[in-house]
């Protein structure tokens, strides 16, 4: 029995040793997993903060971008704006050629009228006296004058 009782105490022996072995390497194990599990929720903690900042950074843009094109969109509108009143206001070159020659035919009729009344003028100025003539030329300068009006009105008008 002797034999026995050596084996039976090897045994006993050997297996203290392996639960102390398993116990140690369960001790291990459990601090190697806090270590893993501390690192994975750093991790996930940084990748939260990271997500934040894009996103924040993301809705900046945005907004920036949204604002340069409701500026864009602005001036758009602006230019739009100015090429209807244009449109509106000026005149077109078919209507301002069709007016100007309406004014220099005006100008030429008045023209006319004016060298008639210089030669009538000019006709009774020989026939009559010194004080006749100073009639004659204040008719003249009248008509002049009258002329000068009418083609400044008609300029300005038209």
């Amino acid at each position: 029995m002797r034999q026995r009782d050596y084996f039976d105490a090897r045994l006993d022996g050997l297996s203290t040793e392996v639960q102390a072995f398993i116990a140690d390497h369960q001790s291990v194990h459990q601090r190697s997993a806090e270590h893993v599990d501390r690192k994975v929720h750093e991790l996930v903690e940084q990748l939260r903060r990271e997500n934040l900042m894009r996103d924040e950074a993301m809705s900046t843009a945005i907004l920036k971008a949204e604002a340069a094109t409701n500026h864009r969109f602005e001036s758009v509108n602006e230019f739009r704006a100015t090429l209807s009143d244009q449109a509106t206001k000026l005149l077109t070159r078919d209507e301002y050629l069709a007016a100007h020659q309406v004014t220099v035919d005006r100008i030429n009729d008045l023209a006319t009228r004016l060298t008639a009344l210089e030669s009538l003028a000019a006709g009774r100025l020989a026939q009559r006296t010194s004080s006749g003539q100073l009639y004659a030329w204040a008719i003249a300068g009248l008509s002049l004058i009258v002329s000068l009006i009418l083609m400044l009105q008609l300029l300005i008008g038209a």
